[in-house]
């Protein structure tokens, strides 16, 4: 596989919120894919930089809908 030569970049924003889902513990996602490396993994095997800025949380959402 040919690594990526040009290197593009991606921002993570992450939302921790598990409200309307019947799974629990979706809110732990996006630490979840922080910690397993996935950024990392872009870096590696697609020459993608990562902005990580952190966790909206729903009371941010909430008070910037209302």
């Amino acid at each position: 596989m040919k690594k990526a030569t040009t290197s593009k970049s991606i921002t993570y924003l992450g939302a921790a919120v598990h409200e309307g889902q019947s799974i629990k513990g979706v809110e732990k996602t996006p630490q979840i894919l922080r910690d397993a490396g996935l950024f990392d993994s872009l870096k590696k095997k697609f020459n993608v930089d990562v902005n990580d800025i952190g966790d909206v949380s729903i009371q941010t959402l909430s008070k910037n809908i209302v």
